[in-house]
């Protein structure tokens, strides 16, 4: 059994604890593994320290300067599920941040904004109706959450779902399964509520399901050609991601052999682009 569970895969605790806890564990697994109880040097595999969460003074909480944030007082008020999904949305999860009731309470109208959408009208919720386009953005929501998780940008997740969720309100109809795994993908954050939506919906336990895997071909940018001119003179064509912004194509074009010759010993004054559509590089 300890050669299954060691060593463990990630240690987290803050700074001001790696003298103490960090030190004690470690020195007696060394110990431990001396005696030969043990199949394993060191008992952590990665160590991550994250940030303090000061109080709304921006000092570090303690009952004498009277900044301290009572978890029961939060939970009783707003719920578990936000007090969760804010702590993680504070910032990266390594840097100190202030406490903010403002940034609280936005992470609450969310949860309810959830709630509302996913069962105020259960008649726009129906079988196979995802479009295109909310199946691409479905897919590039599940690599991005499961990227962020991996590596601990646990705000990052919450952005992503917040963008996806608005998402899911300019459309009529919404597809069953798109909510499901829009749910599954939110339950590490907010685990209550995203349980009673999924039961109201009639699926079973998501923590006894497996998490969602993304389609590759489905997440694949669309590519744009765009017209090159300089001075106004159409010069060629090149092909872009549709993400793409002005510096990406003015790289692009200076990659490319045919088009980086109009740049040969000239000044660029000015790039006019349109999205898509053409690019004009005005030089003298």
């Amino acid at each position: 059994k300890e050669k299954y569970w060691m060593p463990v895969d990630l240690y987290v605790g803050g700074a001001e604890h790696a003298v103490l806890h960090l030190l004690y564990s470690r020195f007696w697994h060394h110990v431990l593994f001396d005696l030969g109880l043990v199949s394993t040097r060191e008992p952590f595999q990665k160590l991550f320290n994250q940030g303090m969460i000061r109080g709304e003074d921006g000092q570090k909480m303690s009952k004498s300067r009277g900044n301290v944030i009572n978890p029961d007082v939060i939970v009783e008020e707003f719920g578990a599920d936000s007090f969760r999904l804010y702590e993680m949305f504070m910032g990266p999860l390594d840097k100190s941040k202030p406490w903010n009731t403002k940034g609280l309470q936005g992470c609450y109208r969310f949860i309810i904004k959830v709630w509302k959408l996913c069962t105020e009208n259960p008649e726009k919720i129906v079988k196979n109706v995802a479009a295109k386009q909310t199946q691409k953005l479905l897919h590039q929501t599940i690599k991005k959450v499961t990227d962020d998780l991996n590596n601990l940008r646990f705000n990052t997740v919450v952005s992503h779902l917040m963008i996806f969720t608005n998402h899911l309100q300019s459309l009529k109809l919404i597809d069953r399964e798109t909510v499901k795994t829009f749910l599954h993908l939110m339950n590490p954050l907010a685990p209550h509520i995203t349980e009673e939506i999924n039961e109201l919906l009639g699926y079973s336990r998501i923590a006894s399901s497996k998490w969602p895997s993304y389609n590759k071909k489905l997440i694949e940018e669309e590519k744009y050609t765009i017209a090159v001119q300089f001075n106004g003179k159409t010069r060629g064509t090149i092909k872009v991601n549709s993400s793409s912004n002005e510096e990406n194509i003015y790289d692009s074009i200076l990659n490319d052999d045919l088009l980086a010759k109009y740049l040969n010993n000239v000044t660029i004054i000015r790039k006019i682009y349109i999205p898509n559509r053409i690019i004009n590089i005005l030089t003298s």
